[in-house]
Formats: structure tokens, C-alpha cells, sequence
């Protein structure tokens, strides 16, 4: 089963999907539609961004705080009870 995405990019591309066929009947729905499309643009790449300073700002966090991050693969498992 597909996983539907959700979100601000997620209803853009719903909308370009219901206007994509009439875009060639109306200018004006042309230029919404680039415009819509322009605009999803956008924010994916606000998103890749904001991604990365996130991640960034989190390592110097970490790093101000001595805070030891350990990867899902090295987590020791919690003492078993016997």
C-alpha cells in the first residue's frame, strides 16, 4: 500500500493535477497552474534547506552540549530480566 503524502507539497500537486487538463483551455488557468507549480518548486526547496539547517543546528547543539549520539545500530539493548 502507498503511503500518501501529506503537507503543503501534497495538496499543490492534488491541485496541478485537477487543473493539469484545463490548462490549455485558459490562460488564466495556465498561469495558475505554472504559478502553482512555480510555488511547489519553492517549497520543496525551502524544505531541502531548512532540512539542512536543522540538521546542522542540531550537531552544534549536541556538540555545545556533550551530548554522545549513538546510531540505531550500536544501541545496546536493555539488560535482560532472568
Amino acid at each position: 500500500m502507498r503511503r500518501r503524502p501529506r503537507g503543503l507539497t501534497a495538496t499543490l500537486t492534488q491541485a496541478n493535477d485537477a487543473i493539469a487538463p484545463l490548462a490549455d483551455k485558459s490562460d488564466h488557468i495556465a498561469m495558475l497552474f505554472t504559478a502553482m507549480t512555480a510555488l511547489g518548486v519553492v517549497v520543496t526547496i525551502v524544505g531541502i534547506v531548512w532540512g539542512i539547517y536543522a540538521r546542522k543546528r542540531r550537531a552544534e547543539l549536541h556538540d555545545a552540549l556533550d551530548v554522545v549520539r549513538l546510531r540505531r545500530c550500536h544501541r545496546r539493548s536493555p539488560p535482560q530480566r532472568t
